[in-house]
């Protein structure tokens, strides 16, 4: 499973299957980057796999399991590169979407379906897949993200040196989710006007920095960019600190 939001959200019913059947042994097929992020997640075996690799890292995924069969493999996302990446793992049961969310041949690779939902979260969805195993309800869910003292420092220190602050996190993987840099800019504005301290995040890639640049450009007040300047896990403590999030 790749994309930052995806795996978050899929740690919150990693954690509750380990909290209800702490003798459940979990694998989880993850990507190099997300990988970064849940490195230490305790009751779980990782197996990384990067998707620049293709068809050859799909057989060495197969090779890998080749001897073993599991119980249940959840298919959690829909893509064609993840269905097909499913057929390199052995189940007797392999768990899908239903089918109004069934795309891009998602259907062929599954033998059994999550109920149903209207309009869910991406983590409402994610939990029914735990609903289909039987696993014991949450009425909270828990993400403990394996971060150490390390990991934290950053946003402390941040949070001592401003004490209240807003973070911008401006760039979605998929562009008709981004906002516009001037609408990033008034916010940021806003914000300033109010005594709050406005920082901008994100990841080291060109797009980040793009629209970063942009939302310079236009004149955001901003006291302290941090885009490519964080890892995974120091963004998380530096998130965890803030007191808005845009």
């Amino acid at each position: 499973m790749s994309a930052i939001g995806d795996v978050c959200h899929a740690a919150a019913m990693v954690n509750r299957i380990r909290r209800a059947r702490p003798d459940i042994r979990i694998t989880w097929i993850i990507g190099k980057i997300e990988y970064q992020l849940l490195n230490g997640m305790d009751g779980v075996e990782f197996v990384i796999y990067d998707k620049k690799t293709g068809r050859k890292g799909m057989q060495a995924i197969r090779q890998q399991f080749k001897a073993q069969r599991f119980d249940v493999l959840c298919v959690m996302q829909i893509a064609l590169r993840a269905n097909l990446l499913s057929r390199a793992i052995r189940a007797k049961v392999r768990l899908g979407f239903d089918k109004s969310r069934s795309k891009e041949g998602h259907s062929l690779f599954i033998n059994k379906r999550i109920a149903r939902q209207q309009h869910p979260h991406v983590l409402e969805g994610f939990m029914a897949f735990a609903d289909a195993m039987g696993i014991e309800p949450v009425e909270k869910p828990a993400w403990q993200l394996p971060l150490s003292e390390s990991d934290l420092a950053k946003g402390i220190t941040l949070k001592q040196q401003y004490g209240r602050y807003g973070i911008i996190c401006p760039a979605a993987s998929k562009a008709e989710r981004n906002w516009t840099a001037e609408g990033y800019a008034a916010a940021a504005k806003h914000l300033a006007d109010k005594n709050i301290p406005v920082l901008l995040c994100g990841g080291p890639g060109p797009l980040d920095r793009t629209i970063g640049d942009a939302i310079l450009a236009a004149g955001a007040p901003i006291k302290d960019d941090l885009i490519g300047n964080t890892t995974l896990k120091e963004l998380a403590g530096v998130l965890a600190e803030a007191s808005l999030v845009i």
